[in-house]
């Protein structure tokens, strides 16, 4: 079965301007990527959408792998575009639809746990990203603001016209830079979200762009949190001590291996690199820390900025971590994942090898340190990309919810029986 409404959709969307031909080149010339003109070939039909199967979804799912205590199933399929969601109180998701500028409900109404209706709550918003439930107060975002709309405790269906919280915020080129805002909900009630670069490495003219802010609920008290963060998808909090995680897209160009994709411990006021500094895991016991001067602003006098905050992990050089949710039910600790983190890899496209496609599962040690393992693979087969991991809701009972904006499916997640 062919869904030629999702690949329309995923090559409008990730098709580059001609100057992004001129990048490939620049990699394979200058930067002497492994795999020459074939790893350029893989470049850019990652680019284009064209790795991206359509296998039937139930052969879709049969490929995923899981830890044995873990089940995994198909929640929803033949979506556009699902990126970030939230769990109501009944157990329906709330969806973001980015390229159509929507925002749905989906519900299981006969409990064969695949979701049967959707409802459009919101609709010609301007790439709806982020989403925050908080006693029946939506909170969601879009390209340059952020605005809340409170929601039927019965039916999740909007009582109101939204509210705008927060507006004018920087957005970029819709090809280059990254608007999305990612929306987070603190301990402490203020409203967290991430303003991404208009570009790749350069030194933007706004001091806004690459930074996290927070606001009170009612839009007021703006805060910068944290500059230097070129592209942060995902963030949470640690369920045991309040802390801020937040998952990090390093810049591109520089090769297979280099930038480390990184997960930072967000605290206030710090400074986190971009565009000044990368990080380079290979450094590890070699330095204090892992970053290192980016060569393309060598020339700029930084003495004014603080030193930067190395991550607190690294992923893989271009792994693009999105999404990121701390298990919070006290089944999944007893299932053996205590102190533990779902971040989803949305996957390479510029490594000669394909690279990511896959969730991975953090695991914080009573020492801090932080350790990987696999959880979920088989987006990425010998044959081409099945899907995108991108975000995650956990419901009361547990249950995780994973959005794959590649294959346009949502996956339920659960405990073995």
């Amino acid at each position: 079965m062919r869904h030629q409404p999702i690949l329309v959709t995923l090559r409008r969307r990730l098709l580059m301007p001609l100057l992004l031909i001129a990048a490939v080149i620049l990699v394979i010339v200058q930067l002497q990527v492994p795999g020459g003109i074939a790893g350029a070939a893989t470049m850019w039909r990652a680019i284009n959408g064209d790795l991206i199967l359509t296998a039937h979804a139930d052969d879709t799912t049969a490929s995923l792998n899981t830890p044995d205590n873990v089940k995994i199933a198909l929640y929803a399929e033949d979506l556009v575009m699902p990126r970030f969601m939230v769990a109501t109180a009944s157990g329906s998701l709330i969806v973001t639809h980015t390229t159509t500028g929507e925002i749905r409900l989906l519900r299981d109404s006969n409990g064969d746990n695949r979701a049967d209706s959707q409802t459009v709550l919101l609709a010609n918003l301007d790439t709806p990203q982020g989403l925050v439930l908080d006693n029946q107060q939506l909170f969601f975002s879009e390209a340059n603001k952020i605005s809340r709309v409170t929601l039927d405790p019965k039916t999740a269906l909007p009582l109101e016209e939204p509210v705008t919280l927060i507006e004018q915020l920087p957005a970029g080129s819709p090809f280059w830079s990254h608007n999305t805002k990612p929306l987070g909900l603190s301990p402490n009630g203020r409203l967290h979200y991430t303003i991404g670069s208009p570009c790749n490495a350069c030194r933007p003219d706004d001091p806004r762009f690459s930074t996290m802010e927070s606001i009170k609920p009612d839009g007021s008290d703006r805060q910068t949190v944290a500059m230097g963060l070129r592209n942060s998808i995902g963030m949470d909090w640690t369920p045991w001590s309040g802390q801020l995680y937040a998952t990090e897209n390093a810049r591109d160009l520089l090769g297979d291996n280099l930038p480390n994709d990184e997960l930072n411990l967000i605290e206030h006021g710090e400074f986190y690199g971009w565009p000044y500094f990368y990080t380079d895991a290979r450094l590890r016991g070699l330095h204090r820390n892992t970053t290192v001067r980016d060569s393309d602003h060598r020339d700029i006098d930084i003495s004014h900025l603080p030193e930067p905050t190395a991550p607190a992990f690294a992923f893989n050089a271009h792994n693009a971590p999105l999404g990121i949710h701390f298990l919070r039910h006290s089944n999944w600790a007893q299932a053996g994942y205590p102190r533990t983190a779902l971040v989803a890899l949305h996957g390479s496209w510029n490594r000669s090898q394909l690279d990511g496609y896959k969730v991975v599962a953090l695991q914080w040690g009573d020492d801090g340190r932080i350790t990987a393992s696999d959880f979920i693979t088989g987006f990425l087969s010998a044959e081409g990309i099945i899907g995108r991991p991108t975000a995650f809701a956990e419901d009361r009972h547990g249950n995780v919810y994973l959005s794959d904006d590649g294959g346009g499916r949502i996956y339920k997640i659960s405990l073995a029986e």
